[in-house]
C-alpha cells in the first residue's frame, strides 16, 4: 500500500508533516516542536524528509510526541520570547500578532497566560499550534514519548545516531492556572488521550 502525504486534504494538511526515512523501510513522524529541529540535523544520507512511504505493510512507523503542556511552554519561550525579529517575522508569529498586536508582540508584552488563553483562536491558523494527533497518522506502530530519554534514544538509534537535541529554550520556570490547564486539556483532547498524557 502507497500513501502520499501531499495528497491529503485535510485541515491539518500531511504536508505540515515530517516524516523522515532512514533507509531501512523505517520511517519517523514528528510534528513541529517535538524533535523537528533534530532531526533536520542528522546527515541527510541517514535521514532524510519524504512525502511517501511506497509499501506501508512492509515498513515501521513511528511518531515522535510531546506532552502538550510543555510543547506550548517551549513554544511560547521559542516564538514569543526568543526569537523576536522584525526582520524575520515566522507564520506562527503572525498569527499572534493578529491577535495581540505588533507593539504587544515586539515589546515581548504577551504573558505566558495571555498566550494560552489565545490557543482557541490559534489552534487553526498554523502547523506549530496543530494537535499532534492530527500529524501522527493513525497506523504509525510506535509511538515515542519525547519526555523519555531511553524511548528517544531507540528513535535517533535508527538512524546509527546518539540522541541529538536542538533548538533548547531557556530553563524558564512557566506558571499554570486552572484556567490555562483547562483550556488546553479541552483543545488538545485527542493528545492527552491517545499518547497516554495525564491531564492536570
Amino acid at each position: 500500500m502507497n500513501v502520499q502525504f501531499l495528497e491529503n486534504r485535510d485541515l491539518y494538511n500531511y504536508s505540515y508533516i515530517s516524516c523522515f526515512f532512514n533507509l531501512k523501510n523505517e520511517y519517523v513522524f514528528v510534528s513541529k516542536k517535538a524533535c523537528y529541529s533534530s532531526f533536520c540535523f542528522l546527515e541527510q544520507s541517514k535521514c532524510r524528509r519524504v512525502w511517501e512511504i511506497s509499501d506501508l505493510n512492509n515498513s515501521i512507523i513511528h511518531g515522535v510526541v510531546r506532552n502538550p503542556y510543555l510543547r506550548l511552554e517551549s513554544l511560547y519561550k521559542d516564538k514569543l520570547l526568543c526569537n523576536v525579529d522584525k526582520k524575520h517575522v515566522q507564520s506562527n508569529q503572525r498569527e499572534i500578532i493578529k491577535i495581540f498586536g505588533e507593539t504587544r508582540f515586539f515589546d515581548l508584552k504577551i504573558s505566558f497566560e495571555d498566550f494560552v488563553l489565545a490557543i482557541p483562536d490559534l489552534i487553526h491558523t498554523d502547523c506549530h499550534f496543530f494537535p499532534q494527533s492530527k500529524f501522527i497518522p493513525r497506523f504509525v506502530d510506535n509511538v515515542h514519548h519525547m519526555e523519555n530519554k531511553k524511548e528517544l534514544n531507540c528513535v535517533f538509534s535508527l538512524f546509527d545516531n546518539e540522541l541529538v537535541i536542538c533548538n533548547k529554550t531557556p530553563d524558564l520556570k512557566l506558571e499554570w492556572t486552572y484556567e490555562m490547564r483547562n483550556t488546553i486539556n479541552k483543545m488538545y483532547y485527542a493528545d492527552f488521550n491517545r499518547f497516554n498524557y495525564v491531564f492536570i
